[in-house]
């Protein structure tokens, strides 16, 4: 939701403030529509766009959501409907949060490091800085860096 909104926001898209307030209103509120996950997905996130814009429009488990939150639900005028279906937000949205995964397990990956070298005695000159300088590959500082700290 929060892609479609940022693709929104830059105002290209021809749908009205009003879906884009809706949106915002279903984030604070922690709503989180059931979306398809297995089918085609490439040029347009069809399936799961069009399983989103079901669910603005009251259809479904979001129908008494809305009633509760005091939202009106979304009734797409000329061609909204389609400005909606009409991306790859899904898609984005969901390597976004892949990423999010990826980075919180490279923090766990550095941490079982630590506890490993710990755990065998390492000899910490083996990450001492002129290493870094030694192979100068990129992230290897940083690298050693983490590693010190956390042996610290």
């Amino acid at each position: 939701m929060l892609t479609q909104l940022a693709g929104f926001a830059r105002g290209r898209s021809g749908v009205r403030l009003e879906l884009a307030e809706l949106l915002v209103a279903a984030l604070n509120a922690g709503l989180s529509p059931r979306v398809r996950t297995v089918g085609s997905l490439g040029q347009s996130d069809l399936g799961p766009l069009a399983d989103l814009a079901e669910a603005l429009t009251g259809e479904g488990d979001w129908g008494a959501e809305l009633d509760r939150l005091g939202l009106e639900p979304w009734l797409p005028i000329d061609k909204e409907a389609l400005a909606f279906v009409n991306s790859n937000a899904f898609t984005l949205g969901w390597t976004a949060l892949a990423l999010a995964d990826v980075r919180a397990l490279l923090d766990r990956f550095d941490e079982a490091a630590a506890l490993t070298f710990e755990g065998m005695l390492g000899n910490v000159e083996a990450l001492d800085p002129a290493i870094a300088d030694a192979r100068p590959v990129p992230g290897i500082p940083e690298a050693i860096d983490r590693m010190r700290a956390l042996l610290e």
